[in-house]
């Protein structure tokens, strides 16, 4: 469920024909230790490593319609290293604690309008 204080959506799960003619995304489970969940846009897959992570699935699906993450890395000379940006508002950005930001909507709303 993609939420935020003023709109909600929800996505429905299909079996695999019904996927495969409609050009749906998959949704797959791995287990593999270390790795992270990611989507694939040009084979139209979700990969989910930790079972039940529906925020990280939330995040994923920001991906399937077209968000980019909104983290970024930053050299820190102080310290010598990358170091992570992020906001912790946004759900492309920290899916955590993070929501669907009103651009966002503006963008989802724009893309796929209801009929």
């Amino acid at each position: 469920r993609w939420t935020n204080k003023d709109h909600s959506t929800l996505f429905r799960f299909v079996d695999a024909q019904e996927s495969a003619a409609a050009k749906f995304y998959t949704l797959f489970f791995d287990n593999v230790p270390g790795k992270r969940d990611f989507t694939n846009t040009e084979t139209r897959e979700i990969h989910m490593i930790q079972y039940g992570d529906s925020r990280g699935f939330a995040h994923e699906v920001g991906h399937s319609i077209g968000f980019p993450d909104h983290y970024y890395e930053m050299w820190s000379p102080e310290q010598c290293t990358y170091t992570y940006r992020h906001n912790g508002d946004d759900i492309m950005s920290d899916h955590n604690s993070g929501y669907v930001t009103d651009d966002e909507w503006k963008l989802l709303d724009k893309n796929y309008p209801v009929k």
